[in-house]
């Protein structure tokens, strides 16, 4: 049986109670928190002392939306390093030199979608 047709009305009710959920966490300023964990700063120094060196800066997290939020975040700690110069996300699924160069050579941008339903995902899963 497929719970998601239309005529079942099921989509429909889980789609008003996401929006419900959405709208109490805005109304009541349901904070999102995030931060470094401690054990990183080293990595996130080292990230921000290649970005000064680089001309361009290209961020290549896992392919999925926890990758995406990692990228916009990762994005937003190097944005003071990273004025004027371009930031791109590229993605791969698999590891090989084609593969890896094809990304390389067609950078994107970071998905907001993604990100924002990474962000949505996080909230549910902590209520």
């Amino acid at each position: 049986m497929n719970l998601l047709l239309p005529e079942t009305g099921l989509l429909f009710w889980m789609t008003l109670i996401f929006a419900i959920v959405f709208f109490l966490l805005a109304k009541f300023g349901f904070p999102v928190i995030t931060g470094m964990v401690d054990k990183r700063t080293k990595k996130i120094d080292e990230a921000l002392a290649a970005a000064k060196e680089a001309d361009e800066i290209l961020l290549a997290p896992d392919p999925d939306r926890e990758g995406e939020a990692i990228a916009w975040h990762l994005s937003e700690v190097l944005k003071d390093v990273a004025k004027g110069k371009p930031v791109k996300r590229v993605t791969y699924n698999e590891i090989t030199k084609t593969a890896v160069t094809r990304a390389v050579d067609n950078p994107g941008e970071i998905n907001a979608a993604r990100v924002d339903a990474q962000q949505a995902r996080r909230i549910l899963d902590r209520l």
